[in-house]
């Protein structure tokens, strides 16, 4: 499940990345928005559409600057880059 691929990525930050802790609490922020919206789901169901959807929703909140919706999106990305690496061995 979603939640506990995020879990691993947030590990993964602070222990093989060291990234500073304050990273880790920003990133943990973006990606548990994400994860409120996707409601969990299997990481394999995870695809453009449900992207463009995700995209949709942060627009249409009305309480975040487009910078802010790209930090969102910025870090999704990196943790779907790093998910698929540690899923296929990429």
């Amino acid at each position: 499940m979603l939640s506990e691929w995020i879990r691993k990525f947030l590990e993964y930050c602070e222990v093989t990345k060291n990234q500073s802790p304050r990273t880790i609490v920003n990133y943990a922020h973006y990606l548990e928005r994400f994860l409120a919206f996707s409601s969990d789901i299997d990481v394999s169901k995870i695809d453009l559409n449900l992207i463009h959807r995700y995209r949709l929703h942060l627009n249409r909140l009305g309480d975040l600057s487009i910078k802010t919706q790209n930090y969102h999106v910025i870090e999704l990305r990196a943790f779907l880059n790093i998910l698929s690496k540690m899923m296929f061995g990429l």
